[in-house]
């Protein structure tokens, strides 16, 4: 594929031409030099890139910054350019050789220089008193050495004589507890000290990224945080690892850019856009960029106050037609390009954007922030979006984040508490007019959808969270299988469809027993009708020796009626087909069980809502499928279809009162089907259900970040919950199961070896007669095993087994940031529900045993991605 935008092929036969002529005119000057040569490649670079105007380019460079040499990819995208999800993939996975990545990552922490953050209110805060002693005695500590060195007193420091220190006077200064700290030292100290934290935080999240193999996205186009992006380039001298970093920037932006560092970084990237070939072609030039603009030009923001601003200053940041000092340093950081990414994507218009949504959901770590990124934090929070906030790095982070953590604790909380303790801690625009309408946006958001605000917007101390409970919580809130706020108008629609797969699953359950019950009766029928017929032929055979003439009438009549009896229920075993109807409907309805939990999990076929959008998958209705829940629905419609297909002659789902579920009820988990799922699970050992019932009160000492749920059967579930509540139940009937099947097939298979013994023996001792007996004793135990599947039940039990305790080996080795990535969730549900269905094939028939779902193959396929990623 030569043209990825799918342009006239016109296009690439002119390139086609143009590269042979110049090939053609190059071979008659073969005396020119090294440097003439590359010149002509230029030229023909150029030509080509002229012929092919408006096409997709790609290219690669090497840039350097630091004294460190990377490679990257990049991709030119021309104005106007209309993007094809199925083509930019090609280009992720052809091109840049990139699985998709689990989530993408945004950071935004505003427009101030990372290490002047605090403020006076800020500092207030009761949770910096300790910060604040600690500055107290760091500046103290500093106006003693300074004494010891000039080796004289003032106050307020004394001297103790030698008598009380047993010293000489100068190892014996101290300084008097109660010394003012100087004016505007405990900012500055806490701004030093958030500035590292800061920057272990972003470590932090820049291992997540490359662990949970996550895209770490920088995108000037969309309003740019230089401050995140100020500290990502010190996280990554920091760490050692180098996630992939997808860089969005425009030529056209740079453009607006008069200094020589600006211009010297554009021409670069032009030479690179010259080199770039469209995609698909061969013999691509390796350009080389120098990144003159670098963190380290950057740590002093006050040696850029007295510089001309290289642009034209944005008017929100203009104070009485100034720019404050303070911001002054951005406009310089942003006069190039990020220079410490993987991948870049060039947009030649400022005003076109990059769909970013195609590679998967964005999640974004919040700090600090001023006016425009408080727009942004309301925007992100409105929809619902996967966002972690750095509480105590003060600015619209620190007051959205106040709120948070109060719901969190108080779900009841009223609007007039949550106003008088959220914390505004800077004098900026928009904390004149923060109040009422955010404390209602995040209120709103915390009833309309508890779990959402519970799993996809969380806070991290700064202050108190260690390294460790950082990673666990952004891991946690990017793992998260809750996408957005709900549709408006679903209700309780979704917990409805998961109880009604529940009650098809139970009643396809129960019946399956009945079936059961009734084809056991009729196959130990046959089998004491067989044995008996058997045994009655060896005394009528034998009636003289006996002595039993006299019932020689009675015997005849017997075995005259015992084989028609045989037969008889043979032919009704063999035309109800208890034994098939049985199959199907335990097969259907462990189906529906492994759905209902890969559904709750978000794995499989409904991790991926965006392709469904563009599919165009339809229901048995026509209607299209455009998101996992209605996957779901047609998915557990098919299933049930095709049950009851195989039940239309001779066999019928058997319904009862209490496992009906009751759509009508406007709060499903109160009404009766509830109460009873609950026990039909814990009975038949499904999985464990907690007892503590949330209702909604005050949680004095429960983490507000906290990710662990219990498995209530209906909402979704974190991978932690899966494993604790499912798997390990799901192991434990394995481990059950195998012993007694083992000693079963043992059983029977020594009661075999005894009647084909005694078969052999009876000749000896003069009672052939009886052989038959025995034979038909071996047959029938042969016969049970078969019936009873004792050997496969033991071997996908034993396999069963293995895979999900190598499973929880491997579980048990893996870091919290490993548990949450999407191959790591995958690969636990299959486990668990492939042993589960592998197992409930093994006990049906070899037909019904063979009924897969639709879409099956496309499952394996994504089986088999997972594990190459």
């Amino acid at each position: 594929m030569s043209e990825l935008d799918g342009k006239s092929s016109n296009h690439g036969g002119g390139c086609a031409d143009d590269k042979n002529d110049d090939r053609s005119s190059d071979d008659g000057d073969g005396d020119d030099s090294d440097s003439d040569g590359d010149d002509h490649t230029q030229v023909r670079v150029r030509k080509l890139n002229q012929t092919c105007e408006g096409l997709l380019l790609v290219g690669n460079f090497k840039h350097r910054t630091l004294g460190t040499t990377q490679l990257a990819q990049t991709m030119f995208v021309p104005e106007g350019y209309e993007f094809d999800r199925e083509k930019m993939l090609e280009v992720v996975a052809k091109r840049w050789q990139l699985p998709l990545p689990n989530m993408l990552v945004k950071c935004d922490a505003g427009s101030a220089h990372p290490k002047d953050l605090a403020t006076e209110l800020l500092v207030a805060q009761d949770q910096f008193a300790d910060w604040k002693e600690n500055a107290m005695f760091d500046d103290r500590t500093r106006q003693v050495r300074m004494k010891k060195k000039k080796a004289s007193t003032f106050l307020p420091f004394k001297r103790k004589s030698s008598t009380e220190t047993g010293s000489t006077p100068l190892q014996g200064i101290t300084v008097e507890a109660e010394t003012p700290l100087q004016p505007g030292l405990a900012r500055e100290v806490i701004s030093n000290v958030l500035y590292q934290k800061l920057v272990d935080v972003f470590a932090a999240v820049l291992d997540a990224a490359k662990l949970s193999n996550n895209w770490i996205v920088v995108d000037r186009t969309r309003g740019s945080s230089p401050t995140a992006e100020l500290l990502l380039e010190l996280a990554i001298q920091r760490t050692k690892c180098q996630p992939t970093i997808i860089v969005i920037d425009s030529l056209q932006r740079m453009k607006k850019f008069s200094c020589p560092e600006a211009n010297d970084i554009r021409q670069q990237l032009e030479d690179v856009k010259e080199s770039a070939r469209p995609f698909g072609s061969d013999n691509e030039v390796v350009s080389e960029v120098e990144h003159s603009l670098n963190a380290e030009k950057f740590l002093d923001w006050k040696k850029f106050v007295s510089k001309d601003l290289p642009c034209k200053a944005k008017s929100s940041h203009l104070v009485n037609g100034q720019v404050s000092d303070k911001r002054k340093w951005q406009y310089h950081y942003l006069a190039g390009v990020f220079p410490l990414g993987t991948h870049y994507i060039f947009m030649e218009s400022e005003d076109d954007k990059f769909p970013l949504e195609m590679f998967g959901r964005t999640g974004y770590v919040a700090a600090h922030g001023g006016t425009v990124a408080y727009q942004r934090l309301r925007n992100i929070i409105q929809g619902g979006e996967s966002l972690v906030m750095l509480y105590n790095s003060g600015g619209a982070s620190q007051a959205f984040a106040s709120i948070q953590r109060i719901l969190a604790r108080k779900p009841a909380a009223r609007i007039q508490y949550l106003t008088s303790h959220m914390q505004i801690t800077s004098k900026e625009k928009w904390a004149n007019s923060f109040g009422v309408a955010e404390v209602m946006l995040m209120k709103s958001l915390c009833d309309r959808s508890p779990s959402i605000f519970r799993k996809n917007v969380v806070s991290v101390d700064l202050i108190k969270d260690s390294a460790e409970d950082v990673l666990d919580t952004i891991t946690a809130c990017m793992a998260s299988t809750e996408t957005g706020l709900p549709e408006l108008g679903l209700g309780s629609a979704e917990t409805k469809v998961v109880l009604s797969a529940w009650s098809s699953f139970i009643n396809l359950g129960d019946t399956a027993k009945t079936f059961l019950r009734r084809s056991q009766f009729l196959h130990l029928l046959v089998a004491l009708l067989s044995l008996t017929t058997t045994l009655v032929a060896v005394i009528y055979s034998s009636l003289e020796r006996l002595n039993l003439n006299a019932y020689a009438n009675t015997f005849t009549a017997v075995l005259v009626v015992l084989p028609i009896c045989t037969g008889l229920v043979t032919a009704v075993s063999s035309k109800m087909r208890y034994i098939d109807q049985y199959s199907y409907c335990e097969m259907g309805s462990k189906q529906i069980l492994c759905e209902i939990y890969k559904f709750r999990t978000r794995t499989g076929m409904y991790e991926d809502s965006r392709r469904l959008e563009t599919s165009g998958q339809t229901n048995e209705g026509g209607v299209l499928i455009r998101n996992v829940r209605q996957l779901f629905v047609n998915r557990v419609q098919f299933i049930w279809g095709q049950v009851m297909e195989q039940l239309t002659s001779s066999g019928y789902i058997h319904f009862k009162q209490k496992h009906m579920n009751d759509t009508s009820i406007e709060d499903p988990l109160s009404g009766n089907f509830y109460t009873a799922l609950k026990t039909y699970a814990k009975t038949n050992q499904l999985t464990i259900i907690q007892n503590a019932e949330d209702d909604g009160s005050e949680r004095v000492d429960v983490d507000v970040n906290s990710q662990a749920d219990s498995d209530d059967l209906v909402s979704k579930m974190s991978i932690e919950s899966y494993v604790n509540s499912r798997g390990s139940v799901v192991a434990d009937s394995f481990r059950f199961r195998g012993p007694i099947l083992a000693r079963a097939l043992t059983g029977f298979e020594i009661f075999g070896f005894v009647c084909v013994s005694a078969a052999g023996i009876l000749p000896l001792i003069k009672m052939a007669e009886w052989v038959a007996v025995a034979v038909a004793l071996t047959v029938q135990t042969n016969l049970l095993v078969e019936y009873l599947s004792l050997r496969g039940r033991l071997s996908s039990t034993n396999n069963g087994l293995s895979k999900i305790q190598n499973m929880f080996v491997w579980w048990s080795s893996c870091s919290v940031v490993d548990r949450r990535t999407r191959q790591a969730k995958a690969y636990v549900v299959e486990a668990v529900e492939g042993a589960l269905l592998t197992y409930t094939r093994s006990t049906v028939t070899e037909v019904v045993g063979s009924l897969k779902l639709q879409d099956d193959e496309e499952q394996d396929e994504e089986q088999e991605e997972n594990k190459a990623q």
